[in-house]
């Protein structure tokens, strides 16, 4: 087996350890305070933004051998996060208990929105690494180094 097929597969697996630490916290903060939840948002925020710029140059070195669309959908999500920010920055202003329930509703349809969008990322990249397992194999006995 190749490296690229090894590096695509290892990076699948160590996406099942991030969601496994991600659950974790996520549970964990049903029992802290709000000050500390408040630190979490920190830490997750900053986190996402060194993934976020990470994953772009990165990405876009895939991206200029890969499909384009991939591009799109990136642009598009990365508005949508910055919309939903600005909405729930813009809210945090106008606290009364309507509109504290309000934001948690948002708040929580956002999370649900991006742990679909996650479920989905998930499936294209295992169909990713399967694609590449498979054009591996196909490039091995084309070369005949099977």
């Amino acid at each position: 087996m190749s490296t690229t097929t090894t590096t695509s597969s290892e990076k699948f697996a160590d996406l099942q350890s991030q969601v496994d630490q991600a659950a974790e916290r996520v549970r964990a903060s049903a029992t802290q305070t709000k000050d500390a939840i408040s630190g979490q948002v920190a830490k997750a925020r900053a986190s996402v933004e060194a993934s976020v710029e990470q994953a772009g140059s990165a990405a876009d070195h895939v991206l200029d051998r890969a499909a384009g669309h991939w591009a799109e959908v990136r642009q598009s999500w990365h508005a949508q996060v910055e919309a939903m920010r600005g909405k729930l920055a813009d809210r945090q202003a106008q606290r009364s208990a309507d509109a504290a329930l309000r934001e948690a509703q948002d708040a929580e349809r956002y999370a649900v929105a991006a742990i679909e969008f996650a479920a989905d990322a998930i499936n294209e990249a295992e169909y990713a690494v399967f694609e590449a397992v498979l054009a591996r194999l196909d490039a091995e006995v084309a070369t005949g180094s099977v």
